[in-house]
């Protein structure tokens, strides 16, 4: 198994190829069919209906794939070769964490909602209890909105005391960073972010930037 850079779809000038709430045509469909073909994504996907929540789903087999598709859920764990886990974001944080020698892996939608609901540690428990250690495994935090651009309501500080700052009378939350901090209180040591954020980022979606004319970013994982 190989884990690189993480591959996703997104809009941009000419191509078009994320999928805008509302607004699906044939031609953006037939589009990320043929880009994803062109780049050797397994036809074996899973998809899950995301709800925000620290729900995961195992696929421990084959039959899971169309078993299991379309759940409600908000994280996809397998150790099975050749099926796609795929996530879509604007401006929650999608997760990949890889156990390379045990083989075995997750991809999670963390938006605030989720990390609350311990969506990060929920993926982790279920990695371990098929057989990865914590030692092995490494995680990659994909594109998602900015500490400097996500203002939030006071109840934050609460909620999330170690990773807010009130600045001006106003609240910002470092979603990533508080993602980072769960994975390092798990034990996960080898963290990589993605640099930059969804709504200062013009050619990354962003909710909060463009509401219902975001599109969403695609972010796959899988074992070779």
């Amino acid at each position: 198994m190989k884990f690189v850079s993480p591959f996703f779809l997104k809009n941009c000038e000419n191509t078009g190829c994320a999928f805008t709430i509302g607004d699906c045509d044939d031609d953006i469909s037939q589009y990320r069919i043929q880009y994803i073909d062109e780049n050797v994504i397994p036809t074996q996907k899973v998809r899950l209906e995301q709800i925000h929540s620290g729900q995961v789903i195992v696929i421990e087999s084959e039959a899971d794939v169309s078993a299991k598709s379309g759940f409600s859920a908000d994280g996809l764990i397998t150790n099975i070769s050749g099926i796609a886990l795929e996530i879509s974001v604007a401006d929650c944080a999608p997760v990949a964490l890889v156990d390379d020698e045990n083989k075995i892996i997750a991809l999670v939608h963390a938006g605030w909602r989720g990390t609350e609901a311990n969506i990060i540690e929920n993926a982790l428990d279920n990695m371990i209890k098929m057989g990865a250690t914590v030692r092995n495994i490494c995680a990659y935090i994909g594109p998602s909105i900015g500490f400097g651009d996500y203002e939030v309501g006071k109840n934050f500080l609460k909620k999330f005391p170690h990773s807010t700052i009130v600045k001006n009378g106003r609240v910002f939350f470092d979603l990533a960073g508080e993602i980072k901090g769960r994975l390092n209180k798990c034990g996960i040591e080898d963290v990589e972010k993605f640099p930059l954020s969804t709504y200062s980022t013009h050619w990354l979606e962003s909710y909060r930037r463009d509401g219902d004319n975001a599109g969403r970013i695609l972010f796959y994982l899988w074992i070779k």
